[in-house]
């Protein structure tokens, strides 16, 4: 890993959603570097080392990929009047921010910290001390914070993340229970979790260990073989795929049920989420099959149908032509099946049959009030 010291010149590019930037730095050496990666903006006037490896962009040459970064222990005198009188702190300029310097020194940041009241030497208001140690703390929190989830391994990308989602009690949360970050920050799963918790020191039979890898079975691979449900027995066998290893489950099990995140129903186990989408899902298709269907000409949509598959040059199976004609014939159908049995296929029928029953034209604006589509395939769905 290679490490660049500098200050920031300018910002080419940050995402204020993600943080994701493009920055120029001037080196120790004068150097113009480019360095890409997710970090916050930075002041411009303090010296900062930057960790990561060097890339080749197609267009721009060497950048330094930015894995994580932190302010120098040592900065210049006229680069902290600089900062101290730069947009992160109101109401501080330029000779006030000198006085600063020149009363307190090179090391003024770390002895306000410690006491703030040592700015009246300054002859700042007891107001305006309170705002500037405010801004203070807040500027130097958010680079500690960061600085400390690097320490956990964690990229840019992710240390960003949880900063934005946690704010000022990022580092409380994580080390309270790291496995909270599987629900709540996108791209961590227990894997990722559970190297953080090792680093915490977190035993491996902990409590919050196996109720996430209990969670984590049932919501990944389960879901992926199809169950919607397990019984104890397959929470247990796909419980120690994650942990990697055999121990006692039944105290977290007993713990997700009493804290509702998994119910059980006749031996079976839910997620709580899955299991209340299944009865609301099944009251609704109930509701909805009590609708009164609009009364179709059922031989006029097999003609049709006929016709399509001239127009189409293919031909339909005796299960796919009942399917489209049931399908526009009742108030709501559902047309299950694995990989290439033929739903794509049956759902292009059934709209160009209803298209035409109804002398709609696709090109129409008004065509969406008719029909629409969502999640149109399986990939789509799980967005």
């Amino acid at each position: 890993m290679e490490t660049i010291k500098g200050k920031i010149k300018n910002y080419v590019f940050h995402n204020d959603e993600n943080s994701y930037s493009i920055a120029r730095i001037t080196t120790e050496s004068d150097e113009i570097v480019t360095i890409v990666g997710y970090f916050p903006v930075l002041s411009e006037d303090i010296d900062y080392e930057f960790f990561g490896n060097w890339v080749k962009h197609q267009n721009y040459g060497d950048q330094l990929k930015v894995d994580s970064f932190r302010k120098c222990e040592e900065q210049s005198i006229s680069g902290l009047i600089s900062y101290l009188s730069s947009s992160f702190f109101h109401g501080i300029g330029l000779k006030t921010a000198e006085k600063i310097v020149d009363t307190l020194g090179a090391d003024a940041i770390p002895k306000i910290l410690k006491d703030k009241k040592i700015l009246k030497q300054v002859g700042l208001s007891a107001i305006r001390i309170e705002k500037f140690y405010q801004q203070l703390i807040e500027n130097q929190t958010n680079e500690h914070i960061l600085v400390a989830l690097y320490g956990y391994n964690l990229s840019g990308k992710l240390a960003m993340k949880l900063l934005s989602k946690y704010q000022m009690l990022t580092i409380e949360k994580l080390e309270k229970n790291p496995y909270q970050l599987i629900d709540d920050i996108e791209g961590v799963g227990f894997i990722k979790a559970d190297e953080i918790a090792s680093k915490l020191g977190i035993p491996k039979d902990d409590m919050r260990r196996i109720k996430a890898a209990i969670i984590y079975a049932m919501q990944y691979i389960a879901y992926q073989n199809g169950d919607l449900y397990l019984t104890e027995e397959q929470i247990e066998s796909y419980t120690t795929q994650v942990l990697g290893t055999n121990m006692p489950l039944s105290l977290g099990i007993e713990a997700l049920v009493n804290e509702s995140k998994l119910i059980i129903e006749d031996q079976r186990y839910y997620l709580a989420l899955s299991y209340h989408t299944e009865l609301a899902l099944a009251n609704k298709l109930i509701e909805l099959s009590n609708v009164e269907a609009k009364t179709y000409d059922v031989s006029y949509l097999e003609t049709l149908l006929d016709a399509v598959e001239i127009q189409k040059n293919m031909q339909y199976t005796s299960v796919q032509k009942k399917a489209i004609i049931t399908a526009l014939s009742s108030p709501i159908s559902i047309i299950t099946g694995g990989p290439g049995t033929g739903k794509t296929t049956i759902i292009d029928g059934l709209l160009e049959v209803y298209r035409i029953y109804h002398n709609l034209n696709y090109k129409n604006p008004a065509i969406y009030e008719k029909i629409a589509l969502m999640a149109p395939t399986g990939r789509a769905a799980k967005r």
